[in-house]
């Protein structure tokens, strides 16, 4: 992260490097347990469920190719970004937080005519 401390200037960051011919994408988590990574009334691992469920999934929607292929939207944003740290929902059974998901809506008929219709626009609580 160029140098910047955990905690302080990000709560978690996702990457991405080649070994071997092979493309390893990677997300880091702190342990969340400082002030800046902090929602009052939620625990360390609520907060490291929430980091967890925004950097694996734009891990996901950024395949690190420089941009080319990645989900932004026009003012830059990857997906999550447009979600993070508000519209939180709690997992079934009183499980953990997370945070929702950005779609952009819409409906998508693919090669074999089977059409599928995603909720949206906006950020996605399941």
């Amino acid at each position: 992260m160029g140098g910047s401390a955990s905690c302080s200037a990000f709560c978690g960051y996702h990457s991405v490097f080649t070994y071997k011919g092979i493309q390893v994408k990677y997300a880091v988590f702190p342990y969340l347990n400082c002030s800046a990574c902090f929602l009052s009334g939620l625990s360390v691992a609520d907060m490291l469920t929430i980091v967890t469920s925004h950097e694996i999934r734009e891990s996901v929607t950024d395949p690190a190719d420089n941009g080319a292929y990645a989900w932004y939207d026009y003012a830059g944003y990857e997906a999550d970004d447009k979600c993070a740290w508000h519209h939180l929902y709690r997992t079934a059974n009183g499980g953990f937080w997370v945070q929702p998901e950005y779609s952009n809506g819409g409906t998508r008929t693919d090669r074999n005519l089977f059409t599928t219709t995603y909720p949206g626009p906006g950020c996605v609580v399941p």
